[in-house]
């Protein structure tokens, strides 16, 4: 028979060997709160009582887990609960939120589905399904979600934005203007609406709705760094390089790491004729965000003005 310190340490091996099992994990965790001062020292924060597994114990230890930022042993133990209660919506949710914070997303949609499968014709349920597929990209099954919730009498806000956004990035502007304009008419005081029937007008080439949508946004929520770099932008489609240069400083001090801040802000000291600059900024954009091809289009631009012609062909 193992002594407590002992079967620590055999599960603490098998866990450096690559076992990744969630039970083993949390076993590991209750040998640690168990164990004795003079074995094993008791951590700070501990996520397992000594108690009898119940369903509040867990919903406490996964809570704790998560506050404390340690999120492996909040996904350990939600794990464990939705193998113990899998019937109860609560830990698939938990479950979910966990895994996309750890940039697990479709693990984070597959059991937000489950969610749905346990409480059917629930409309936020649609919509964080929803969500979580638009997160990932997957805009037609995004879609399908949020038109499910569209048909249920307690549809909130969040549906038509998804739908529209939906639209957006599939290139379908007049789709997506139509149903950000319904949810401006229905829920008039969602500034969010507003912001991206400016940004779906800009990209139609319309300016001059797109500035009065803006504009209707900032009245709404008057600190929004998003509404402002996209004003700079159509500041710096202008040659008004002063207004472009106020707003992005503006919104930096709102929001220090926004890719697209810091893009239109290499772009205007492209127009400026100081390219190296630009480089710095453009830099800055792709560290927040290393996936952005218009980072990278807005670098090859930049190197070309400098003559570097295969740092930009690169």
């Amino acid at each position: 028979m193992l002594f407590r310190s002992d079967a620590l340490e055999a599960y603490e091996k098998a866990e450096k060997m690559g076992q990744k099992d969630a039970e083993l994990f949390a076993q590991i965790e209750e040998l640690k709160n168990q164990a004795a001062p003079e074995t094993v020292s008791t951590p700070k924060t501990s996520f397992v009582s000594r108690e009898d597994p119940t369903l509040e114990s867990y919903q406490t230890r996964i809570e704790k887990a998560r506050n404390a930022g340690n999120l492996d042993a909040a996904l350990a133990l939600a794990q464990v609960a939705v193998g113990r209660w899998k019937d109860e919506p609560g830990f698939w949710e938990d479950l979910s939120d966990i895994q996309l914070k750890l940039d697990k997303k479709p693990d984070s949609l597959a059991a937000m589905q489950k969610v749905l499968r346990l409480r059917p014709g629930d409309a936020p349920t649609f919509e964080a399904c929803g969500h979580l597929a638009f997160l990932d990209n997957k805009f037609e099954i995004s879609r399908h979600y949020f038109q499910e919730a569209l048909l249920l009498p307690t549809v909130t806000w969040r549906t038509l934005l998804g739908l529209g956004g939906c639209s957006y990035r599939q290139n379908l502007f007049d789709e997506a203007i139509a149903y950000w304009e319904k949810g401006a008419q229905t829920f008039p005081r969602q500034p969010e609406f507003y912001y991206n029937l400016g940004r779906a007008h800009y990209q139609k080439g319309d300016m001059a709705q797109a500035a009065l949508y803006f504009k209707k946004s900032l009245q709404l929520q008057p600190r929004n760094p998003e509404v402002l770099t996209n004003m700079a932008a159509m500041d710096l489609d202008d040659d008004n390089l002063t207004g472009a240069e106020q707003k992005l400083k503006a919104s930096l001090e709102m929001d220090p790491q926004m890719a697209e801040t810091y893009f239109n802000w290499g772009n205007l000291e492209l127009k400026k004729g100081f390219f190296t600059e630009a480089l710095k900024y453009y830099q800055k954009g792709l560290e927040v965000d290393p996936d952005s091809p218009n980072g990278y289009y807005y670098q090859g631009v930049a190197f070309l003005k400098l003559g570097q012609w295969a740092r930009a062909q690169a």
